[in-house]
């Protein structure tokens, strides 16, 4: 579901640009009109509003008449279980300090490990259009004590991103330590991330953002 709220006195318009992860093609763009401090709730945005399914960056930009004014924005995604209940993550865009480009590090603090929690980690290349090339990320696991457990690249699609499942289990760790960090260094492109750490009897969701890593 994707949220919005018009803050401004005046009508104000969004666009809003969706590009499914894996994919070359071009953005889905369309462009919604908000009322004087309208709040609009969009079920099932992907596919209510660009016709899309699976796994998609949306991308959002709105000019306000007024320093701090115009359209917010944020989602979440969840599953409907079948007594009507729902458990999902809240997904808020990425602002400047949770992405990186070359040269720069974006970190990820409190990532769970244990055999009741599953990790997942998303990689997002925000460059704004596709070109069908890839940008290699470094991933670093570190655990206790400042120790580094894992490091491996990954390539993430240009204007697109992946998502890496059980992050832990996945690279050999096992059910990896009770609280990590993972530390994210692109080599090209703008590069944000998240995590999602899962717990495994009740499939609630832990999002995990990332922030700027600081420079020595």
């Amino acid at each position: 579901d994707l949220y919005l709220y018009n803050d401004a006195d005046a009508p104000t318009t969004v666009t809003l640009a969706a590009k499914p992860w894996g994919s070359a093609a071009n953005e889905t763009i369309v462009t919604l009109t908000l009322l004087p401090r309208e709040g609009k709730v969009v079920r099932d945005a992907l596919f209510a509003v660009f016709r899309l399914e699976g796994v998609a960056r949306l991308r959002f930009v709105s000019f306000g008449n007024g320093a701090g004014t115009g359209v917010r924005a944020t989602s979440r995604a969840y599953t409907v279980r079948p007594d009507g209940g729902t458990f999902g993550v809240p997904l808020p865009p990425l602002n400047s300090f949770q992405m990186a480009g070359a040269g720069e590090s974006i970190e990820l603090f409190g990532v769970l490990g244990g055999p009741g929690f599953r990790t997942n980690l998303a990689l997002v290349d925000m460059t704004p259009f596709a070109d069908g090339t890839n940008v290699r990320v470094r991933v670093e696991v570190v655990g206790d004590g400042g120790a580094r457990l894992d490091a491996f690249d990954v390539n993430v699609p240009v204007a697109g991103g992946i998502q890496v499942d059980d992050l832990f289990r996945a690279r050999g760790l096992g059910d990896g330590p009770p609280a990590a960090l993972l530390r994210i260094s692109p080599a090209g492109g703008l590069v944000g991330a998240y995590a999602t750490s899962l717990d495994q009897g009740t499939n609630d969701a832990v999002l995990v953002p990332a922030a700027l890593a600081a420079r020595d």
